[in-house]
């Protein structure tokens, strides 16, 4: 006997930050209301990107990652405090370091027991930058911000365009999939004559063509290839487009 099973639905990561955790901005202003925080504060702190999953849980900041879970969630009571200028947090202590070349960065970088670790078993991803970005929210992070109450933004050029709004971010921005450029075409046409040695060698014999020309050029058994190619081509497109 088969089970029908109910359709799963996802969630839609091509709707901007702001539809996306709109329940979850509202818990947060509705609280701070509730707690007496002017409209106006209450709108700063979900402009800035602060929200909340449940109305008794913590205050969260979308800035960043799981990873400054400590530095990036506060305590509603505290947040309040934090907010209204009450509680005076020390900001998270990092270190700057200024190098020349790749060789001085990962001197650095061994000198931390846990990166160089990584460095070791080949697991570390860094991403540099050559310029410096920050950013000013109408309410920082104060466990991340600078004295001016900057944070420095440390994000893909991809995200970096919404700096002047953050809540407009897309909330998964992809880049054209490999498999519409040039860079598949030796893991699409695996097992084939390589793609550029056949349109390499096509072009030194018969100059610039198209495709709807090469009845006029080219053997049958090339025109096959080029066909079955093409097809397996849009097949994969297709396949990925769709899951």
């Amino acid at each position: 006997m088969k089970v029908k099973l109910p359709p799963r639905h996802y969630p839609d990561f091509n709707q901007p930050f702001s539809e996306h955790y709109f329940d979850r901005q509202k818990n947060l202003y509705k609280k701070l209301i509730e707690a007496g925080i002017s409209d106006q504060k209450a709108k700063d702190a979900v402009k800035s990107g602060y929200y909340m999953n449940n109305v008794d849980g913590n205050v969260l900041d979308s800035f960043y990652a799981p990873m400054w879970a400590f530095e990036g969630q506060f305590n509603f009571n505290n947040f309040i405090d934090i907010i209204q200028g009450k509680e005076i947090v020390k900001p998270f202590e990092k270190k700057v370091s200024t190098i020349k070349s790749v060789n001085e960065l990962l001197d650095i970088l061994k000198t931390d027991p846990h990166s160089n670790h990584c460095l070791e078993y080949g697991s570390l991803s860094f991403r540099g930058q050559r310029d410096e970005y920050f950013t000013k929210r109408p309410i920082p992070n104060p466990t991340l911000a600078n004295k001016d109450g900057r944070e420095r933004l440390i994000i893909p050029n991809i995200y970096r365009k919404y700096k002047g709004d953050f809540q407009a971010r897309i909330m998964d921005e992809r880049p054209n999939e490999i498999f519409g450029t040039l860079l598949a075409d030796d893991l699409i046409y695996y097992g084939m004559e390589s793609p550029h040695i056949i349109s390499e060698r096509n072009f030194k014999k018969y100059g610039h063509i198209q495709f709807q020309n090469c009845k006029i050029f080219l053997s049958q058994k090339i025109k096959n290839t080029i066909k079955d190619g093409v097809k397996l081509k849009c097949k994969v497109q297709c396949t990925l487009t769709s899951q």
